[in-house]
């Protein structure tokens, strides 16, 4: 292995693999939203790690437990966004075991609010740092606002209750290439304060 620190860069392979291996465990019912959150954290986190450990400088304080931080919330990002694939595979995440589309918002923003808050407290350039958070705010955050609104519109149809079962595949999938939700996703990027 060619990497500069081909010990971590292992490390952080073998931790993606248990964690793929612990994601089987999303195929069947009974877990708790606790398990299911963790799963999505480790998974995205540890892929995130696996990456940046291959770069030529060493982790910055607290950098590990950011860019962890920052994975789980892609990760949970790209739950959101596969909603209708994961419910047509019979896969439990937060939004397909989920009854109401505001809980899922909210642990979503809460889980930026602390990748974000650990990346400024990082020891890089304010200016990179802000570089890097606008990027996932809008590549990321803002995009998955959108989709969280068209997800919770669905609860109108259902009693209030989000079952994703009963929701067609256009009502599921977030069409990100549609100029109404362009315009949205710029929208939501203003609103966020970084």
């Amino acid at each position: 292995m060619n990497a500069h620190d081909p010990v971590l860069v292992s490390k952080y392979l073998r931790q993606v693999y248990q964690a793929q291996i612990e994601s089987k465990k999303q195929s069947a019912p009974g877990l708790s939203e606790k398990e299911i959150f963790d799963i999505t954290l480790k998974k995205g986190g540890v892929s995130v790690l696996f990456y940046r450990a291959s770069m030529s400088h060493s982790f910055a304080e607290g950098e590990e437990n950011a860019l962890y931080n920052m994975g789980g919330l892609m990760q949970f990002g790209n739950d959101i966004f596969d909603i209708y694939k994961d419910r047509n595979s019979n896969i439990q995440t937060i939004p397909t075991t989920a009854k109401k589309m505001h809980l899922v918002r909210q642990l979503f923003i809460d889980q930026m609010n602390k990748s974000f808050a650990l990346t400024k407290q990082l020891s890089y350039k304010a200016k990179k740092k802000k570089k890097h958070l606008s990027l996932v705010a809008m590549s990321l955050c803002s995009r998955c606002f959108v989709c969280l609104d068209q997800l919770k519109m669905n609860e109108s149809i259902t009693d209030s209750v989000f079952i994703p079962e009963k929701y067609s595949r256009e009502q599921l999938v977030c069409d990100m290439d549609k100029r109404n939700n362009k315009i949205k996703t710029i929208n939501y990027f203003l609103k966020q304060r970084l």
